[in-house]
């Protein structure tokens, strides 16, 4: 069962089944450093209602592994220090994303390693696209954590 943003709202999940792994990737848009400097005051209410969600997720489901991604920024204030930091290069995408995930699960095979263009790939496309977990990095994921 595949529940994403905005098809589904985490928020209500209802549990149908049995769940074998959380891979969740809340928004960042109050949590990223790239907001430093804004007009608008960051919500982290709002901010924590999906990333809470998620938690609760994996607090009902029991899963046999979980993790939570998000760019490397202020969701540690919440949620410790995470696991692994990793940038989609060291995957084989050729971009850059400090990323942060925390969670209970195998750590990913790094590689291939890929040197990135600069910036444009992922900055032309909208935020929806550049939120995509990358392919090489969910490859490896689940080949960790079957």
């Amino acid at each position: 069962m595949r529940v994403t943003l905005p098809k589904h709202d985490v928020r209500t999940f209802v549990q149908k089944g049995h769940v074998w792994g959380v891979l969740a990737a809340p928004p960042c848009t109050e949590f990223s450093l790239v907001r430093n400097g804004a007009t608008k005051p960051r919500d982290f209410v709002e901010g924590m209602a999906c990333v809470n969600a998620c938690l609760r997720i994996v607090l009902q489901t029991r899963p046999r592994w979980w993790a939570l991604e998000n760019p490397v920024g202020k969701l540690s204030m919440w949620l410790g220090t995470p696991r692994d930091v990793f940038e989609p290069c060291d995957f084989g995408d050729p971009w850059t994303k400090r990323t942060a995930i925390w969670g209970d699960f195998a750590l990913p095979r790094r590689g291939p390693f890929v040197r990135p263009i600069a910036g444009k790939l992922r900055l032309a496309q909208t935020p929806a696209d550049r939120a995509v977990t990358p392919e090489g990095f969910a490859r490896a994921f689940f080949e960790a954590n079957p």
